[in-house]
């Protein structure tokens, strides 16, 4: 059962990996895009543990802009599996300053 939850947890994690990867593509495109997809996985897990940690201490303000954020990140997943990858970097670039910054 463990090793089927596991294998089931890899399949998600490499649709979204190689999310935005059809066709032909040139080499330094795909590890553009793969490079991106990896950036955008790990903040929104970062987001996931943050939310799911304020919602357990009572801080409803700071959950909603991890919601908020993790929002901007999804944005930019969508936006690099358009092919759409400078505009996908520019909206996490922004995202991830405007969430330090906060």
């Amino acid at each position: 059962m463990k090793k089927k939850l596991l294998y089931l947890g890899w399949l998600i994690y490499r649709d979204i990996h190689h999310s935005g990867l059809n066709g032909v593509i040139a080499k330094e495109e795909r590890k553009t895009i793969l490079r991106l997809n990896q950036f955008v996985i790990l903040a929104l897990m970062v987001n996931f543990l943050s939310v799911l940690t304020y919602f357990y201490h009572s801080l409803y303000i700071s959950a909603l802009i991890n919601i908020t954020s993790a929002y901007f990140f999804l944005l930019a997943y969508y936006l690099n599996s358009r092919k759409k990858p400078a505009a996908a970097r520019i909206v996490s670039v922004i995202n991830l300053s405007l969430y330090l910054v906060v």
